[in-house]
């Protein structure tokens, strides 16, 4: 029996989803679990890095800790804080990144995120019975979400990739 999770972003769960039956022909006794990450885009790192000097005078490599929270782009060196405003790192988004239309992986077994949550606490979508199972088996702590806040959140996204598309 093999058991496997996977954990990626929307375009990653689209893949891993594509390859499933593949799998499935091959390893009949396979569980797979997928576990996506609410994503509104991602960087690339070499030119987030020269961003992230131009922005914040301050080497990426160096960085304890990096973050997007509300907004804001947060790099944590020595302790201190610096911070500028996601839309100024247009630069360094990925390009196919403007084309996807998923903020929550939709075709996950159960979505993950820090939008709609408490500091510290990550919102939960669970889309499958497998993710249903696996919820259940944990002992997580329950709390409220803001589902407007996700809610806003996708709907960009899918108005971004739609204009992104028309101008093509």
């Amino acid at each position: 029996k093999r058991k496997i999770a996977i954990v990626g972003m929307a375009c990653e769960v689209r893949a891993a989803r594509r390859i499933q039956p593949i799998l499935l022909r091959q390893y009949p006794n396979l569980e797979l679990t997928i576990i996506g990450l609410f994503c509104y885009e991602c960087f690339d790192y070499y030119k987030l890095k020269e961003e992230t000097r131009r922005l914040l005078d301050v080497d990426l490599d160096s960085a304890e800790k990096t973050q997007i929270h509300k907004g804001k782009y947060i790099v944590t060196i020595d302790g201190k804080e610096h911070a500028t405003k996601v839309k100024e790192l247009n630069n360094a988004v990925e390009g196919r990144c403007l084309d996807c239309p998923d903020f929550t992986a939709k075709y996950s077994d159960i979505s993950v995120g820090s939008v709609g949550s408490d500091e510290g606490y990550s919102t939960v979508i669970v889309r499958s019975d497998i993710g249903k199972k696996l919820v259940e088996s944990l002992a997580l702590a329950k709390g409220k979400v803001d589902k407007d806040e996700v809610t806003k959140l996708s709907i960009l996204k899918e108005k971004r990739a739609k204009l992104d598309r028309s101008e093509k």
